[in-house]
């Protein structure tokens, strides 16, 4: 019996340089897409433990009763991460800052910006508190730009503050109307000796 070698011939010339290069793309394509994929896996989990960042800041604010320093420990014993913890604590400094320097202007001046700035910062916090607690981001971005509005017309912040609100990620901003909230607290804590310059 004879064996047929035609059919370990081709009519069409093997181009092994062409064929590695196809697999090598096609290799190099689904690298790309497992890392596109890891990146968004990452996303998704960085965006749940910023949500869970934001619940247990929150929750520490209240319970610590507006004092900032004392919410930064609870939410820090609560689990929260380092970035929440360092957005907290950075936050905290510069509204302290804040007040030790308007002390210290309206013991110079003998004007009473503080006071000013408190109601200010009151009236943000108020605005904003409802947003802040709303747990549905839908809702809270409605209410956001609601309560952004609000204080826009009352001329309580300019159009530059208003477009930093709502371009703030949810822990930012939680951070921010909690300070807000607490800054007749931090204004005493200033005022007691705190001064930070």
């Amino acid at each position: 019996m004879a064996v047929d070698t035609s059919i370990y011939q081709s009519n069409q010339p093997v181009n092994v340089g062409q064929e590695i290069a196809q697999q090598q793309a096609a290799f190099q394509a689904q690298q790309a897409q497992r890392q596109q994929m890891q990146m968004q896996s990452f996303s998704v989990l960085q965006a749940r433990q910023d949500w869970e960042d934001q619940q247990k800041m929150r929750s520490a604010y209240q319970q610590s009763g507006g004092d900032m320093d004392k919410a930064i420990q609870m939410s820090a014993a609560a689990g929260v991460s380092p970035k929440g913890i360092q957005q907290l604590q950075q936050y905290s400094l510069g509204i302290k800052q804040k007040f030790a320097d308007l002390r210290k202007t309206d013991a110079e001046t003998g004007k009473t910006n503080t006071d000013a700035t408190i109601a200010r910062s009151t009236a943000i916090g108020n605005a904003y508190s409802g947003a802040m607690n709303e747990a549905d981001p839908t809702k809270s971005a409605a209410m956001r730009q609601t309560a952004t509005q609000a204080l826009l017309n009352q001329k309580v912040i300019t159009p530059e503050d208003a477009a930093r609100y709502n371009a703030m990620d949810s822990a930012s901003f939680n951070a921010e109307v909690a300070g807000h909230l607490g800054a007749k607290a931090m204004d005493e804590h200033a005022a007691a000796g705190a001064s930070l310059a």
